[in-house]
This record gives structure tokens, sequence and C-alpha cells, in this order.
């Protein structure tokens, strides 16, 4: 294969990767229809699923994460698991439907790390740590930050439980709006 300027940039090539996944999900339906076991995923399609999420891991956006390696673990899992669900006949781009997929799952997996950061700060606030300290613990600690529980909270709660709500009042706008659009018809 000669290699231009062009194909050298990208690490994917999208139309090598939507013909191998094409035929990949025809084998697979072949397979199924005869009764037999459907086949793992090709290496090459394997090794371009793991070049889309480790590439878009280090995006600015995915970047700078402690749990960088669980979003990319977790977007090759999505990848796999929605590789079936790619049609050919609705879009050519499987680069596109794969890079989308990624981004989903490495999203769901910071709002995951953040609602698990939340549920660790409302635990450590409720806690009194008072009673797990000697005396002189607590004071070394009050003279840095004038009491244990200051000293630990970390997160934003307030913050966290303002955006939960805002979620949940747009979703009732939502469904306010489709229901009285669909008593309007």
């Amino acid at each position: 294969m000669e290699t231009t300027k062009d194909t050298a940039r990208h690490y994917v090539s999208n139309k090598e990767f939507t013909a191998d996944i094409i035929a990949y999900k025809a084998e697979c339906e072949a397979l199924e229809a005869e009764g037999k076991e459907v086949n793992v995923i090709p290496t090459n399609i394997a090794r371009q699923l793991i070049a889309i999420a480790n590439k878009l891991g280090s995006r600015y956006n995915f970047v700078n994460y402690t749990f960088k390696d669980e979003m990319v673990a977790s977007a090759i899992y999505a990848c796999c698991a929605k590789i079936r669900k790619f049609d050919g006949d609705v879009s050519q781009n499987a680069f596109a439907y794969f890079t989308n997929v990624c981004w989903r799952a490495m999203v769901d997996v910071i709002n995951h790390e953040e609602e698990m950061s939340y549920i660790k700060a409302k635990a450590f606030q409720s806690m009194d740590f008072s009673d797990a300290l000697d005396a002189d613990d607590i004071s070394e600690f009050e003279e840095h930050s004038g009491t244990v529980n200051d000293f630990i909270t970390y997160f934003d709660t307030d913050a966290y439980e303002k955006k939960l709500k805002d979620a949940k009042d747009r979703q009732k706008k939502t469904v306010k709006k489709t229901t009285s659009t669909q008593l309007d018809m």
C-alpha cells in the first residue's frame, strides 16, 4: 500500500475500517443463520478500536483524569458491545460511529466517578472523626483547619446537588413539552 501524506497522518483508515466492520458483521450474521457460534472480533478491527479509544483518551477533554485507564477500558468494552449495531446502510463512517461510542463511554465513567466522589464526601461529612482520634491528633488538626471534618471536605457537594436538581428540572420540562405537544395533535 502506497503511503501518501494524507494517509500517514490518520491512525485509522475510515474506508478500510468500515469495510472490515461490514464484512465482520456479515460473517457473524451468516454464522448465526447456520446456528454456529459467532466469531471473536478480528485482530485488525480490535487494534483499530483500541487506537480510537487510546487517541480519544489522550484528547484534552480526558487526559488529566486519574482514572483515564478506566475510561479507555470502558470505551473499548463499549465498542465491542456495539460493534454489531453499526449499520453500513445508514452510514459509511464507522470511525465516527465508534469515536462517538468511545466518547459516551468516557463521559459515563466521568459521571460515575463524580457520583462516587459525592457519595464518599457525604459519608465523610456525616462522620465524626473526633471519636477515632486522640486528643493530640485533634489539636494538631485544629491548628491547621479548625475541625477534623473541615480538614476532610474536598468535594463541593452543594454544586453536585444543584447539578442533579437542574438535570431533574430539565427532564421535567422536556416531559411537559412532549406531553403538551401530543395533546395538541
